[in-house]
């Protein structure tokens, strides 16, 4: 037959004791869902996944990134499904992004499962017509007829690839099984498998990426081990854990919406009291509290059914997820099961995070209205408000509360302030005290206190013999408060006394570090500091003391501004010109990176009440909104000829401050 080849590649074939023997799951079937595309609803074809493991047709995925990319270059390609955006790609091309994403070794083994049972022709089958195939290409991983064979053959791209009798497919799946190549050297076929990664890798990745790693096992050893640990029945068990939690938080905000829509009622009725003590514009005071009121309430139930609308897409993925599973439980090639299943692993703890992070934040709300003083104040008939107490759950959701995508603006009104001591003065860092701003003047070498409206407050100052760069407050064992600075070019931590009158620099009580340290954030009893190209993490002992903890190597070449949302999640960003912003767990673990076209050299970060990072682009001029899962949400660019060259950001109750143009202080806040 033309184009036909029986011989085999070297390496393409598992040895016999890594072949599963039976299926975990008992049926080799699995659900119709998981093999159709959400896009074409057919059979996947060449199926490539987004970071989060929804998978697609190639093909199909190329319309979608064109469609993507047509109305805006810089515009992110995200998962039709969840929105999670494609790995972060210099290409602006929509197919050469589409061509990086990762095939889904895992749906492909089924896929081709499916057509060795059908026998039914691929390529014919996409052109809707019907043969039988009767040979299998490995390379393609598709049944072909005999015409279709020699179409293969003639063509200069396919004509190299590996064709062979369907028959001998079928009595030895494993000849008709794709080379799973390595994703650091793409032309290197994975052969090992890193266990403090949880990544299949080549032979090159152990000299390369992976050479200060010490679990590195050939596949064959790595597949024994997950089978002895039950990896994937461990993964079932948490993947049912995380659905109950998400169906919890589901079902108590759908409760929610009609425990306030009732409350609604019974506080209107409060509001009908009201009248009774005033006269003739009582009834348009009236009318004016109840629009109010409505559009509180509108924002209430917009905040809820955006909760449930984000714990509803993380239920959707858990069942996903636990479908695939399912389907790693088949009989299929363990070499698909090990990849795939170390992927949707990572999947997993970034969703458990993730679920963590936002269920930390929700709220339960209660209306309040508030009778004024009608004989004296006659503005409006009383004030609409609404209380917020943070509801407990279980053990493994903590707090409930998620973030809202709230249009934010620069304040209209804002009131802007100069933080000067010299006309060359560079504000680099600060945080909140007391609702007062404590800000860093690099150039002028002090750290100063300010009110909201750019009043100095003189016992708030402290004069520095060096270059500060950012400060953050710590609690000393005795209760009362210290100021930690950097000073990069000293290499060196400065703690400062907070006293009643003033600041004052505490003789004794500075240390050095390995490397220039920049940005500085306090959580958990640790300071973290940013030191270009790593964190280092510092711990304060019973005399007020600091020792280093450890020291993180992190991605990014120039690593100056670091900001702590939670216990366990921190944000960072790269002040390259096309750095990025990352978040990470507390140990290193990666959660999320973000990159944009129109972010150009980020600085300083702040986190709003509702765990939304802001990020300021230094020479882009411009503020990036990003949520708590790395998607974006709005580029902010005032429209200011003032505003230029943003630096650093401090969130102080509901509004962020951010310095710009080296010393000037402005704010912006939720519309």
């Amino acid at each position: 037959m033309a184009g036909i080849s029986a011989t085999t590649r070297q390496g393409t074939q598992l040895s016999a004791r890594t072949r599963p023997t039976t299926s975990l799951g008992g049926d080799d079937e699995v659900s119709e869902d998981l093999v159709i595309c959400k896009i074409c609803n057919r059979e996947l074809t060449t199926p490539k996944h987004f970071p989060c493991l929804h998978t697609f047709c190639e093909a199909c995925l190329n319309i979608h990134a064109k469609a993507s990319k047509q109305s805006d270059e810089s515009a992110q390609v995200k998962c039709p499904t969840c929105s999670v955006p494609a790995p972060e790609s210099a290409d602006t091309d929509p197919e050469k992004i589409v061509a990086k994403l990762p095939i889904n070794n895992l749906l492909l083994s089924h896929v081709m499962k499916r057509q060795l049972k059908t026998k039914t022709c691929k390529p014919c089958k996409r052109r809707k017509k019907t043969s039988t195939a009767k040979s299998w290409c490995s390379e393609c991983a598709e049944a072909l007829c005999d015409e279709c064979v020699e179409n293969h053959a003639s063509i200069q791209s396919s004509n190299r690839h590996l064709v062979i009798p369907i028959t001998e497919a079928e009595n030895n799946p494993f000849t008709m099984q794709r080379k799973i190549l390595c994703i650091d050297h793409p032309r290197e076929e994975v052969t090992k498998f890193c266990m403090e990664h949880q990544t299949a890798c080549c032979g090159k990745c152990k000299t390369g990426t992976h050479s200060q790693c010490t679990s590195f096992l050939p596949i064959d050893r790595a597949i024994e081990v997950m089978r002895k640990k039950q990896e994937l029945t461990v993964l079932v068990s948490q993947l049912e854990t995380m659905s109950s939690n998400a169906e919890k938080i589901v079902t108590e905000r759908k409760k929610a919406v009609a425990d306030l829509a009732s409350h609604k009622v019974e506080e209107e009725k409060v509001i009908q009291t009201f009248r009774t003590k005033v006269i003739e514009h009582v009834d348009n005071l009236e009318k004016a509290l109840k629009e109010e009121f409505d559009e509180l309430h509108e924002r209430e139930i917009n905040h809820i059914q955006q909760d449930i609308e984000v714990f509803e897409q993380k239920l959707q993925n858990i069942n996903y997820y636990k479908d695939l599973l399912d389907a790693a439980t088949k009989n299929i090639p363990p070499l698909a099961v090990l990849t795939e299943g170390a992927k949707i692993r990572q999947q997993c703890q970034l969703l458990e995070e993730n679920m963590q992070h936002r269920a930390g934040k929700i709220v339960r709300t209660q209306y309040e209205i508030k009778e004024t003083d009608l004989v004296s104040k006659m503005p409006n008939l009383g004030i609409v408000d609404a209380k917020h107490t943070t509801l407990h759950s279980d053990r493994t959701i903590d707090h409930l509360q998620l973030s809202p995508r709230l249009p934010i603006r620069m304040s209209e009104k804002r009131h802007n302030f100069l933080a000067l001591k010299y006309q060359s003065s560079f504000i680099s860092g600060g945080f909140a005290m007391n609702k007062n701003l404590v800000l860093v003047d690099n150039k002028g070498r002090e750290v100063r206190g300010y009110s909201e409206s750019g009043h100095r407050i003189d016992t708030q100052v402290c004069p520095m013999y060096g270059n500060p760069f950012d400060a953050t407050l710590i609690p000393d064992r005795k209760g009362n408060y210290m100021i930690a600075v950097t000073l990069p070019v000293m290499k060196t931590i400065q703690l400062l006394e907070v006293g009643p009158r003033s600041l004052s620099i505490m003789d004794r009580f500075h240390f050095k570090s390995v490397d220039q340290c920049f940005g500085i954030t306090f959580v958990d009893g640790k300071l973290l500091v940013a030191c270009m190209k790593s964190i280092d993490m510092w711990e304060l002992d019973a005399e007020n003391r600091l020792t280093l903890v450890t020291s993180m190597k992190v991605e990014g070449e120039r690593v100056k501004y670091i900001c702590a949302a939670d216990h366990n999640r921190v944000y960072y960003t790269d002040s390259d010109f096309r750095g990025g912003l990352y978040c990470i767990t507390t140990d290193g673990g990666s959660i999320f990176r973000y990159s944009h076209k129109n972010l150009r050299v980020p600085m300083g970060m702040a986190i709003d009440q509702r765990g939304n990072v802001y990020v300021a682009g230094h020479y882009s001029n411009n503020i990036h909104q990003v949520s708590p899962e790395g998607g974006l949400i709005q580029i902010i660019a005032p429209e200011d000829d003032g505003f230029k060259k943003p630096i650093m950001m401090i969130s102080n109750g509901e509004k962020i401050f951010l310095s710009y143009e080296s010393h000037t202080i402005t704010y912006m806040y939720p519309s």
